[in-house]
């Protein structure tokens, strides 16, 4: 085979994933203010992983209310319809819990990350740290 013919091949092989995203509804993720303070919804991107929402959630936190890594982020609306979005997926979270889901979160108990607990929460270092891991879990 010629090399030209070689680098033509690879660059089109390439190309694939990004034109089939785009046909076939390859969504990035995104995050939208919700009532309340501290209160935001992120929508399903493409992957719909279950890290993809806490890494999404994790960074919306620190650029938007200042979070620090130590910060708390709680699931506030399980993975569910977006309340921001038609059609879409997408979970609730806060960094500003109010007396009741504190007291959901007291009760949540799990080694496994969730985005379908009412109170689940985890720091927002460790949500961030999904931002550069691989992704393996869905919700």
């Amino acid at each position: 085979m010629e090399p030209k013919l070689l680098k033509a091949g690879v660059v089109a092989l390439a190309l694939v994933p990004g034109i089939a995203a785009a046909q076939f509804g390859g969504f990035p993720w995104r995050a939208n203010d919700l009532p309340g303070v501290g209160n935001f919804e992120v929508i399903e991107g493409a992957s719909g992983l279950t890290t993809g929402f806490w890494c999404r959630a994790g960074s919306y936190a620190v650029t938007e209310f200042g979070a620090r890594g130590s910060d708390r982020i709680y699931v506030l609306n399980p993975l569910g319809r977006s309340l921001t979005r038609d059609s879409r997926r997408a979970v609730g979270f806060t960094v500003s819990p109010d007396a009741n889901l504190l007291e959901k979160a007291s009760r949540v108990n799990s080694n496994t990350l969730s985005v379908n607990r009412e109170g689940y929460n985890i720091s927002v270092g460790h949500a961030k740290s999904y931002c550069s891991a691989p992704r393996f879990s869905r919700p």
